[in-house]
């Protein structure tokens, strides 16, 4: 293998590789060479004209150093080629490196083939309902449905009692039960001996409606009481002083309730009006 160094770098190697330039300082222009240590060391000076000079101490003892002269001689031959080496062991991994930088965004790929089909989800939540459609249009007229069992006759239960005279009621904050001594129907209700409480025979629904006509305008109210309780859906009161007091409504009643009709007020005298002064119906409807 060739090489690039010049003789003079050559020399310099083959100086150092000897040990001869190990201790030695040449410093003068006459290649002097200065020693100042142990004896047995060796002086080598570049020109093989010069005197070698040592001093160790203060004695000088040429006799036992030499002093090696170096020239530049003829490049030699190229050497053969030496024989390959072993394969040397495998050196440690090296550190990992630095992370690089984000590499811009590649082209979009083709389209892949289409993958397989999923399984089922589940179902969703309902959504809200939405607005009332219109309405269609009348559907045909359905066959006549089959003719229904026979049912049960339902006993007519009435009271239709009624007050002719034009008689003065007593009303005070507990209430006056007015007297329907005129009975045009009964059927299932028994009065009391004054004509003022009547006795359901049979427990149901019953339609109850009344009428009450006074003489003067006043501040008093009227409704219907069982067993001497006010049923609230038969309460009546004038928004200003009247003389008319007239409710209907339906009512569950119990067999035995008595049922009457009441005003209620400031104690004071009210005349009912000649003719049908007050009036009382009730008709059971269902059980």
């Amino acid at each position: 293998m060739a090489s690039n160094l010049t003789p003079t770098e050559i020399n310099d190697l083959m100086r150092r590789a000897s040990g001869f330039d190990r201790d030695c300082d040449c410093k003068n222009k006459n290649n002097k060479c200065d020693k100042n240590h142990n004896r047995d060391n060796d002086c080598k000076c570049h020109d093989k004209d010069d005197d070698c000079k040592c001093r160790d101490h203060g004695k000088d003892d040429c006799d036992r150093r030499r002093c090696v002269t170096v020239c530049d001689g003829e490049k030699g031959e190229r050497g053969e080629r030496g024989e390959k080496g072993e394969r040397g062991e495998r050196g440690e991994n090296g550190r990992h490196g630095e992370r690089g930088e984000r590499g811009e965004k590649g082209e979009r790929g083709p389209q892949g083939p289409r993958g397989e089909r999923g399984e089922r989800g589940e179902n969703g939540r309902n959504g809200e309902r939405g607005e009332r459609g219109e309405r269609g249009e009348r559907g045909e007229r359905g066959e006549r449905g089959e003719r229904g069992e026979k049912g049960e006759n339902l006993e007519t239960l009435a009271l239709s009692a009624h007050n002719l005279c034009e008689q003065e009621i007593c009303v005070d904050e507990c209430g006056a039960h007015i007297p329907l001594p005129e009975i045009t129907y009964s059927n299932g209700f028994t009065p009391d001996e004054c004509f003022r409480k009547f006795k359901v025979h049979e427990s149901g629904h019953y339609f109850i409606t009344y009428e009450i006509y006074t003489s003067d305008p006043s501040h008093i109210s009227s409704a219907v009481f069982d067993n001497d309780h006010v049923i609230e859906t038969t309460i009546c009161i004038p928004r200003l002083n009247g003389d008319q007091f007239t409710v209907s409504t339906i009512v569950f009643l119990h067999k035995d309730d008595y049922v009457s009709l009441v005003l209620l007020g400031e104690e004071k005298g009210i005349s009912l009006q000649p003719g049908t002064g007050a009036s009382l119906d009730i008709f059971r409807i269902a059980k």
